[in-house]
């Protein structure tokens, strides 16, 4: 996340509490200028920014080996179905 920082002498905020967003608006409510957190706050979220920009993907949408060996042999329009039989993991479930 890009920092900017500006010196508590050049504004006036209040003191955020844990947990808690001041949102700071112009022209209403609806238009939010800026938000302000507590700082144990920012510093988890930064946490979270990091940890998402660091995956490439998520877990869930990663193929294992049997995965991808699967999605080839349907692929394949000059072999038969049943070669998924030889593919674990991908057994009919029991009824």
């Amino acid at each position: 996340m890009h920092r900017i920082s500006v010196s508590s002498n050049d504004v006036r905020i209040p003191d955020p509490e844990p947990g808690q967003a001041v949102l700071v608006t112009r022209y209403g409510a609806d238009n939010v200028r800026a938000v302000i957190v507590h700082p144990e706050d920012f510093a988890w979220l930064e946490v979270i920014v990091d940890a998402y920009r660091a995956r490439s993907r998520p877990l869930e949408l990663e193929l294992t080996a049997d995965d991808l060996e699967a999605h080839a042999a349907t692929d394949r329009d000059d072999e038969p179905w049943d070669e998924l039989d030889d593919v674990p993991g991908t057994e009919p479930a029991a009824v």
